[in-house]
């Protein structure tokens, strides 16, 4: 099976699913609400960068390419921008490769922070980032986050895995849960944190 096409079979599993974080920054309780659009899928897997061949660039329409198999690892493995490192040492590949576990590296990571972005940490235009490591694999990705536009949630705008480490002001977790096809699961809950109106 393509590795783009499990890497979109599984970003489409959490098309129905939020996460809801609350963390403190400078002793500010601050409350993340973090959901997944089609759309992101472009972003998030950096296919953005792929301009070097002929693929489909609206966001949509790249994100059903990829799951109705019109756009294939064969295809990607043309675009030498898809192949090559980039400035942080990884690849565009190797990136849509491990995106593939992006909800593991959400839901049980051995080791997550989170950090809110400094202005001088990252070029990356982002709010938090998260670092998650996966200790079976010996493994570690970052993920970026920022406020969507148009409405209160957050969206994923970068994941990759670590190769340089990025600076950040830590933040500190107080719970995280996660709620799919009203489903909801308690991922982390610090002992001193009680949420309002439950004991």
């Amino acid at each position: 099976m393509d590795k783009i096409f499990e890497c979109a079979k599984g970003f489409n599993s959490l098309l129905e699913t939020q996460y809801y974080f609350t963390i403190v920054s400078n002793r500010k309780l601050e409350n993340i609400v973090l959901d997944f659009e089609k759309e992101d899928f472009r972003h998030i897997s950096g296919l953005h960068y792929v301009d070097d061949i002929s693929i489909e660039q609206n966001p949509l329409k790249l994100y059903n390419a990829v799951l109705d198999g019109g756009l294939t690892d064969d295809i990607l493995a043309k675009s030498r921008k898809y192949t090559m490192l980039n400035r942080e040492g990884g690849s565009i590949q190797e990136r849509v490769e491990t995106l593939r576990e992006l909800e593991w590296y959400l839901d049980r990571s051995d080791i997550i922070r989170i950090f809110k972005v400094q202005d001088f940490g990252s070029r990356i235009r982002a709010d938090f980032f998260i670092e998650a490591t996966n200790s079976i694999r010996k493994s570690t990705v970052y993920i970026f986050i920022r406020k969507r536009l148009e409405k209160d949630s957050y969206v994923i705008v970068s994941f990759f895995k670590k190769t340089i480490s990025y600076r950040g002001q830590v933040a500190y977790w107080m719970m995280k849960k996660k709620v799919a096809r009203d489903k909801e699961e308690l991922l982390y809950k610090n002992p001193n944190y009680m949420e309002k109106g439950k004991l």
